[in-house]
């Protein structure tokens, strides 16, 4: 199975609010996961003002958030939603009155805010922006700067109309203004310095004809990357050249429009998340109208040699992949392949990763993986790649047609992690081929979602295998559904369980985890089952499990789970008190790991360790509780009080019918 890839607008995941444990939790709220947030805007004399227009903004992602009622009534009131997050709120004034806007950033929203302001007098800048043909120009934005500081000033009604008019109120200060035309016009920005208010004032102004410079901004494997930014200068002077749209677009496209006949030094500066070099242009002339593609590197060089282990010849064509841990992010490289000296050279961010060398097909050497690689600076990671055995087969269904493109996941019996090969689908007939080191092995076997055929495991394959491994898959049904919370909003990541009731012992689902909308679909034999929904940690979110659900054939079931934040109408309807399982550390961990959880009230708990069959190992933990934050260290011990083998276990929390689950890897 690949890693995920990284890539710039395909795979952004939903923000999630961080976990907190808030116990008897009783606000007054409104719909979803939603606050109240009000207060009364007021002038400078205190006199409420009516008609202020309230908006808020995402702080994290920048989307505006749908508001209803969002103006103030005649005393100045006004009361909105949010649900639970941080945001700009601004607050507009009705065009014509003489007060200047407000925006206060960075309000924290996690329960009931009182949020009062006051709107300062002010004066009207206004005038009338026309193009080189001195006819009125629509939509023009007014951009307003402190001209000693360069912060921007929060201003409303700060596009020109049908009439190229415009009108804003500035409290007393010295500003520069920018007049910014869409760059598809070829108008550049003009900057007017200097402007003093301290009375109404008339700035007119007439745009000069200029070229559009444009292109797409693509990331290290040639793909669109939005969100990148151009800055300009003068290359002559070095003074900014102010720019309108300067950030790609979804498609990686980005345009400005710039005054022709003179140099300009460029710089392309990628969102910081993505760990990219700035890519510098000098003096670079503008005559016309100018493409220009930009392609992004990452800063750090990664170079080395892949080598036979047997004999050290050089080996060519191995694919060098590189996955960013912990996070099992693969980034997009370019040229990650070894020459005929079998040398690669690649570029990184700083970080830790896991880096894969995936031997080439039919070459008779196995794929080798070096883990947790720290680089800081410019390194080098040589690698030997061992000898490879064939392990060969056919996956079947029941009726003994091949199945092709099921997915086999190699993995090492003692640590679960997955061992590399080229390439593990099978093919049209349900044939595959897989080179493999000598050793033993576990073999997961994932059909696709959707298919109603159950995945497998085969545990302990020992290579060299003496002839072919078939396997036949068995027939199953469909369980699919949503998660969802009280009012049917989704609940994303959640990951589902499906065990035999009573038992830890789990019918085989990958791709097991909702999806952003709360769906999921996974293939199970018809049967009896308890289905357990656990949420990852920092969603705040209950898990639970739906004991003995009757499976005979397709089924949409779909899960109700309350969040641990939530404002509710009826003191009777709040969640239980919240259980929280935090990560045990160290993981992998010898001999010992500390294990520490969080309850939200008093109350039994119990806290015990399965072995991978769900076989108990033993009880750390059986009694009631006080409410609060509790830690134990488990010494790898069996109940018998003898040394358990190294491999991977199952730490199991429960109280008050909430319950979690957490993997723990034991390293002798």
């Amino acid at each position: 199975m690949q890693s995920r890839q990284l890539h710039p607008a395909a795979h952004r995941r939903p923000l999630l609010v961080p976990l907190l444990v808030l116990a008897a939790l009783v606000l007054a709220a409104g719909p979803g996961h939603a606050f109240l947030v009000s207060g009364t805007v007021r002038n400078a004399q205190g006199q409420g003002l009516a008609g202020i227009d309230i908006d808020a903004e995402n702080a994290v992602t920048g989307e505006s958030v749908a508001l209803t009622g969002d103006g103030t009534n005649a005393s100045g009131f006004y009361d909105i939603f949010l649900p639970p997050g941080t945001y700009h709120i601004s607050f507009t004034p009705p065009l014509g009155m003489q007060v200047a806007g407000r925006e206060i950033r960075n309000v924290v929203v996690m329960g009931q805010v009182v949020l009062n302001t006051t709107l300062p007098d002010g004066f009207f800048i206004f005038g009338t922006v026309r193009d080189p043909a001195l006819q009125p120009l629509a939509a023009v934005d007014i951009d307003v700067r402190d001209q000693a500081t360069d912060a921007k000033i929060f201003t409303s009604h700060d596009d020109t109309d049908v009439n190229g008019f415009y009108s804003i109120v500035l409290v007393p200060g010295t500003y520069k203004v920018l007049f910014r035309p869409r760059p598809a016009l070829s108008l550049p920005v003009r900057v007017v310095e200097n402007v003093v208010m301290s009375q109404d004032r008339n700035v007119d102004c007439t745009l000069q004809n200029g070229v559009r410079l444009f292109g797409t901004a693509l990331d290290p494997e040639g793909d669109p990357l939005p969100g990148v930014s151009l800055s300009v200068r003068n290359a002559a002077t070095g003074a900014r050249v102010w720019i309108y749209g300067s950030n790609s677009d979804p498609l990686g496209f980005y345009e400005a429009a710039l005054l022709p006949g003179l140099y300009y030094d460029l710089t392309y500066s990628a969102p910081a998340s993505w760990g990219y070099a700035d890519v510098l242009v000098d003096s670079l002339l503008i005559a016309a109208a100018t493409a220009r593609n930009v392609q992004f590197q990452f800063p750090l060089r990664l170079t080395g040699r892949v080598r036979q282990a047997a004999n050290g010849l050089p080996v060519p064509g191995v694919k060098i992949d590189v996955t960013q841990q912990p996070a099992g992010v693969q980034l997009p490289l370019s040229s990650n392949t070894t020459d005929a000296n079998g040398n690669y050279s690649v570029r990184v961010p700083a970080g830790t990763f896991d880096v894969t060398f995936r031997s080439p097909e039919g070459n008779g050497l196995a794929s080798s993986i070096v883990r947790n690689f720290v680089i800081s600076d410019d390194a080098q990671l040589d690698a030997q790649l061992p000898a490879g055995l064939v392990l060969t087969g056919r996956v079947r269904r029941p009726g003994g047609t091949g199945v092709a493109n099921v997915d086999f996941d190699i993995k090492d019996p003692l640590t679960h992690l997955d061992v590399p090969v080229f390439d593990d689908d099978t093919d049209a007939l349900g044939d595959y081929t897989l080179v493999l080191p000598a050793g033993t092995y576990d073999l997961d076997l994932d059909p696709g979602r959707g298919v109603r055929l159950v995945a497998q495991v085969l545990l302990g394959v020992t290579v060299p295998h003496v002839g072919a491994l078939d396997f036949q898959l068995q027939s199953g049904v469909l369980l699919s559904g949503r998660v969802i919370d009280h009012i049917s909003n989704p609940w994303p990541d959640i990951d589902l369980d499906v065990r035999l009731p009573g038992t830890l012992n789990q019918i085989v689902t990958p791709g097991d985890d909702t999806d952003a909308n709360g769906h999921y679909v996974v293939t199970i034999p018809p049967g009896t089952y308890d289905l357990v929904f656990t949420p990852p940690l920092g969603i705040p979110v209950i898990g639970r499990t739906y004991p003995n659900v009757i499976v005979s054939g397709d089924l949409v079931f779909d899960a109700l789970l309350t969040s641990t934040i939530i404002g509710v109408e009826d003191p009777a309807a709040a969640p239980a008190a919240a259980l929280v399982l935090e990560p045990s550390r160290p993981n992998p961990f010898n001999p010992s790991t500390r294990i520490a959880f969080t309850t939200g009230g008093a109350g039994p708990v119990t806290l015990r360790i399965y072995d991978v069959v769900g076989r108990q190992v033993c009880t750390l933990l059986a009694g009631p509780v006080a409410a609060g934050r509790h830690e134990l260290t488990w010494d790898g011990r069996d109940a018998r009080g003898g040394a358990s083998a190294s491999g991977v276990y199952f730490l199991r929390l429960e109280s008050n019918g909430n319950a979690h689950t957490q993997k723990l890897v034991l390293a002798r």
